[in-house]
């Protein structure tokens, strides 16, 4: 069997966790007016790309009864379809992408209601390139569509913002979870026995993980034979390696804990929160004596773990965390 993280994905707005008031949204813009640019903004795995993929076909569907859920006939014969799919991250230069998009101001191909560029990690484009793709949307022909997709909107130049309708992803809550998690053992065929929904449910909201791509990820990890607080600790994708991070702070050295900090991006900061309680616990539990560096070990811990909050703040959270943390260690080496 295909891996669930490949495997599972939604094909319909109805089939989407969590995202009902996005959905909303979507459904109640298209109906006053046309919008040929959207920009989708999320964590990494929230369904950035999911959602695109829906209204792209979506938008060629003709069949739906509403939009968002294109009929399964056109679902069969999606790659049929004028749509293409762009990671902005292996196509930054200007000239790449100024020819994958060259047509762009052309009729859709015969079959098609609209032509449709989707284009994720579009922060990863230069500000020459965005500024370059801001011109050919605005010239661009009336039945060209782009979908942009984004994890750090910080890096989307501000005169895109004045172009584009774009939404925000939000995530999932317990509720949330608890459902995806029940629809994914639904899809695999497995029953709750394997995987409780509860129980990971709680494992994951521990770890700070909301996203639907890490859930999915979770459960499958779970059935895998992990327990569920190691199926919780999903591994992001980032540059960003927590290791070097943790031994600086169980040190207490500020300076070289603080100079890993400034490297990691939002993205990077559940990572970070679940790598750093994870190894701390292990050094707890390993711990045969009740000294001091034990009970600052456990003040750590619950630091780290408390350190959960708002998307938009959880990076500073977590290195403002790691502070005390590293204090922590600093006064217990003495």
């Amino acid at each position: 069997m295909q891996q669930l993280t490949l495997a599972f994905r939604p094909r319909t707005f109805d089939e989407l966790v969590g995202q009902e008031k996005l959905i909303e949204r979507i459904r109640g813009r298209l109906k006053k007016r046309k919008i040929t640019t959207w920009l989708f903004v999320g964590e990494t795995g929230a369904g950035k790309t999911t959602i695109a993929k829906i209204m792209a076909l979506a938008f060629q569907c003709k069949h739906q009864k509403e939009f968002g859920n294109p009929c399964k006939k056109c679902y069969k014969n999606k790659t049929f379809f004028d749509i293409r799919e762009i990671n902005a991250s292996e196509e930054t230069g200007k000239e790449q992408m100024q020819k994958i998009i060259s047509d762009a101001d052309l009729f859709p191909k015969h079959g098609s209601k609209y032509k449709v560029f989707i284009l994720d990690e579009f922060q990863k484009l230069s500000d020459g390139t965005q500024n370059m793709l801001l011109k050919r949307l605005e010239e661009s022909h009336k039945n060209v569509i782009f979908i942009l997709c984004t994890s750090r909107p910080e890096d989307v130049i501000r005169a895109m913002w004045r172009r584009v309708q774009s939404l925000r992803l939000e995530p999932l809550d317990e509720n949330g979870i608890k459902t995806l998690i029940k629809r994914v053992l639904e899809f695999a065929g497995e029953s709750e026995e394997e995987c409780s929904p509860i129980q990971l449910t709680e494992a994951l909201i521990e770890n700070g993980v909301t996203s639907s791509g890490f859930v999915v990820k979770a459960v499958e990890s779970k059935l895998a034979g992990e327990t569920y607080e190691e199926a919780a600790v999903v591994e992001f994708t980032s540059s960003f390696n927590p290791k070097y991070l943790v031994r600086a702070i169980t040190k207490g050295d500020w300076s070289d804990t603080r100079k890993y900090l400034s490297e990691a991006s939002k993205e990077d900061a559940r990572a970070i929160r679940a790598s750093v309680s994870a190894y701390l616990s292990t050094i707890l539990v390993e711990s045969e004596e009740a000294d001091g560096r034990t009970e600052a070990v456990a003040k750590a811990i619950k630091e780290m773990t408390d350190a959960a909050g708002e998307n938009s703040t959880i990076l500073a959270r977590v290195r403002a965390t790691c502070f005390f943390v590293c204090k922590i260690f600093k006064k217990n080496s003495r």
